[in-house]
């Protein structure tokens, strides 16, 4: 099928798949192609809405997920904001589910925890910080989830990690700095103060310190304690099952991975973590990890 019509092609921006279909989002360049459905056959192949998804779904940082009964939610472009829309995979149910002038604007990074879709966004008015919120598909169930006192929220994908009925975010405060916090029911409190006092253990010299990826049960980051340096930290959701599990070879400088390290894992499973580091005599070396000291090592 040509998604997008010309001679230029589509460019997909993503692909979700639902039970005896895809969904499909294309465009190309600034041509918009909005969201199609495709069972595999020429006729089976339909545009369900020419709004495209929102500017914010390459890697990790995606604003669209396929829900556990199929349906597609997705950030809709629209102006001024982005807005929340959803799809049964028919042109008749694919449609925005909230005002215009009402509830999150510019939704991103969704993920799914205890059968609700969280995502960050903004208010529709207000300061414009970033806030963070959950629906269950409908007008009435999407509510904001409030956030402490003088916390703010470090957004995107690449910065968050489900384990279990928990959520591993980022997010930063006067007197932490920039470290991992957990959502557990609702509540968002601090996980562990990696670099003790106001100094991020997080710190953003590079953006892909702000790794984040779910592997064996588990959510690893890349953290500075203060004393190793960066490395590899897991965490079960909970502050004493929170470590630190590599202690790498010092490279000279203080990042040791190499620079498609943020890639290496997207979605959970449940074998080990797979990550590069830079040797600073052996060049690029694989290394694993299943959570804990015992368990990360160099693959031979």
């Amino acid at each position: 099928a040509e998604l997008v019509s010309g001679s230029t092609g589509s460019e997909i921006d993503f692909v979700g798949a639902a039970p005896g279909f895809v969904y499909v989002g294309a465009r190309s360049g600034a041509t918009p192609g909005g969201v199609w459905r495709c069972d595999g056959t020429p006729g089976g192949t339909i545009q369900l809405t020419t709004t495209p998804v929102g500017a914010n779904t390459l890697l990790r940082t995606s604003a669209f997920l396929v829900l556990p009964d199929g349906r597609l939610l997705f950030s809709g472009q629209e102006n001024p904001h982005d807005r929340l829309w959803i799809s049964d995979g028919t042109v008749a149910g694919t449609h925005r589910f909230m005002a215009p002038d009402l509830g999150p604007a510019g939704p991103h990074s969704f993920f799914l925890l205890n059968a609700f879709v969280h995502f960050g966004a903004r208010a529709s008015s207000g300061d414009g910080a970033q806030r963070l919120w959950k629906t269950n598909g409908t007008a009435a169930g999407t509510v904001e989830i409030p956030l402490p006192v003088g916390v703010a929220l470090s957004t995107g994908l690449d910065r968050l990690g489900v384990v279990g009925s928990r959520a591993i975010l980022m997010a930063t405060d006067s007197t932490h700095g920039l470290e991992p916090w957990v959502l557990d029911n609702d509540v968002l409190t601090l996980l562990k103060d990696v670099y003790p006092g106001s100094i991020s253990s997080m710190r953003s010299v590079n953006y892909l310190e702000f790794f984040v990826a779910e592997a064996a049960n588990r959510v690893f980051f890349f953290g500075d304690d203060g004393i190793h340096g960066f490395e590899v930290w897991s965490t079960d959701g909970t502050s004493g099952g929170t470590q630190r599990v590599t202690d790498l070879p010092a490279t000279g400088s203080t990042w040791p991975f190499d620079g498609v390290t943020y890639l290496t894992q997207r979605s959970r499973y449940l074998g080990p973590l797979f990550f590069r580091v830079a040797d600073p005599l052996l060049g690029q070396r694989l290394w694993k990890s299943d959570g804990t000291v015992a368990g990360t090592a160099e693959v031979a």
